[in-house]
């Protein structure tokens, strides 16, 4: 884990990416994520493989440095167009220091590219967090709108590159895509949802006081039942366990279905059923070292 977290950083700050101390404490933080979600991985697959993370990472915290961009639509829709921009190649110079590291992240990934087509998927799925995701929960709370469950729920799958990283990511890792067969399973896509939801509903319950209290997000599970439910906060943080509780339940039941049927034969399958195991424990490993959630939310 330290080589890795050493080589990731020293890469950094040679592409400028850590002018001061804060900056490089709080990559050397987020970038252990990686070495957690995808242990099994060895590190000369691993160094290219977190690119996919990193590429998140300098995107979605760009408002840590702008606070305007969370406070206007056009600023927003400028970061995303220019980050899409780059990563497809664009021609002109980067113009700052995420752009350039943007520029590296594609660089690395088309080099190292697992199968044919990948990194073009890679774009795709990109261009759904940023769209589907990151502009739409930035747009609640620029407006300082609380959403519905239902909607919160259905935008946090796509926010933090939530599908990406589990198809592609854990993709790479493995070495090899799904079959289209089992690509297309009902029951699959259904474990990878209710991957997806545990682990961002227990990202919201130790990242709330950092997004919410601290930095005025509107987006966070915690918030949305207390507004839209009535619920004081240690009744809006028990409901939200309970969401997580009952994630892991649908997990273990569509595990065993699909251990039981024709797919429970297929090597790739396993393997990635192993990877998400490994994904969902990994962020919790993450979670209880990681300095950007040193003030987690309790019952009260």
């Amino acid at each position: 884990m330290e080589t890795f977290v050493s080589q990731v950083t020293h890469e950094a700050e040679f592409l400028g990416l850590l002018p001061d101390d804060k900056h490089r404490a709080r990559y050397r933080s987020f970038v252990r994520l990686a070495g957690h979600v995808y242990g099994y991985v060895p590190l000369e697959r691993l160094l290219p493989l977190s690119q996919v993370e990193r590429a998140l990472y300098y995107v979605d915290d760009a408002g840590d440095d702008d606070p305007h961009i969370g406070e206007c639509a056009e600023r927003t829709a400028a970061l995303v167009a220019r980050a899409l921009a780059r990563l497809e190649g664009a021609d002109d110079p980067p113009r700052t220091p995420v752009e350039r590291g943007l520029d590296h992240v594609a660089a690395d990934l088309r080099a190292h590219e697992p199968w044919p087509g990948w990194y073009d998927a890679f774009l795709s799925g990109f261009a759904g967090y940023c769209h589907a995701g990151l502009s739409v929960a930035l747009d609640y709370t620029r407006r300082g709108e609380i959403p519905d469950p239902a909607t919160y729920h259905r935008v946090r799958r796509h926010d933090s590159g939530m599908y990406l990283t589990q198809y592609l990511g854990v993709g790479f890792a493995l070495g090899r895509p799904l079959s289209p067969d089992a690509a297309a399973s009902p029951a699959l896509r259904a474990l990878v949802t209710a991957t997806i939801d545990q682990v961002a509903l227990a990202n919201d319950l130790l990242s709330y006081r950092k997004e919410v209290v601290r930095r005025g997000s509107c987006f966070n599970s915690v918030l949305v039942y207390q507004h839209h439910e009535a619920l004081d906060l240690p009744a809006a943080v028990e409901r939200v366990i309970g969401l997580c509780n009952d994630a892991v339940a649908t997990i273990e039941r569509l595990e065993a279905g699909l251990l039981a049927s024709p797919l429970g034969r297929d090597s790739a399958v396993m393997a990635f059923i192993g990877a998400q195991q490994r994904w969902i424990a990994g962020h919790l490993a993450f979670a209880t070292e990681t300095a950007r959630y040193a003030d987690p939310l309790d019952r009260g």
